[in-house]
């Protein structure tokens, strides 16, 4: 009940004006840096995960070989980044986010509260509940956030993303990703 509760709450938590705002960001930026940690890292890994299907922009920082660092060495004006952070807020998370708004980068920040201690950095905000009975926060209306993000860039790009899509499918066929059902 927590978790549909945190759901039920989304839509009117959301702005739509600042929705397409930050997507228009995303489509439009040279590239795309996700920050996630602790609790956040596998959203984060999932967002760019999503976009991986349509757009090669994408990359989740201080992850998968690369450094914290070198992922924000080279932000500029033309690139965003999405942080996605939730009470306790990650402290590399917060200097992350500070260090990007520094260079520039549009920032679009997937938080619990107003109380993220970067949020002062954020061009764009989004705040989730994340009530929960278990000793963990719910991440549900995140998730649906993420998604909607992605839907909405697949859309936005229309038969290119489709096409992409298409090819990135073609070559997991050619490396046999797809388990065969019986």
């Amino acid at each position: 009940s927590a978790s549909q509760a945190n759901l039920a709450a989304l839509p009117d938590a959301i702005d739509g004006a600042t929705l397409v705002a930050a997507v228009d960001a995303l489509a439009g930026a040279e590239q795309v840096v996700v920050i996630g940690a602790m609790s956040s890292a596998p959203f984060a890994d999932y967002l760019a995960y999503l976009a991986s299907w349509f757009d090669g922009r994408w990359s989740v920082a201080g992850r998968n070989g690369t450094a914290l660092g070198s992922s924000l060495t080279r932000l500029n004006a033309r690139d965003a980044v999405v942080v996605i952070s939730k009470a306790p807020y990650a402290k590399r998370s917060v200097i992350a986010t500070r260090m990007a708004a520094e260079c520039g980068a549009t920032v679009i920040v997937l938080t619990d509260s107003h109380a993220f201690p970067a949020m002062a950095c954020a061009d764009h905000a989004f705040i989730q509940q994340i009530e929960s009975p278990q000793f963990f926060s719910s991440y549900a209306a995140t998730l649906v956030l993420i998604e909607t993000i992605a839907g909405m860039l697949v859309a936005r790009a229309g038969n290119d993303a489709i096409d992409e899509i298409e090819r990135v499918m073609a070559q997991n066929r050619r490396l046999d990703e797809f388990a065969q059902l019986a």
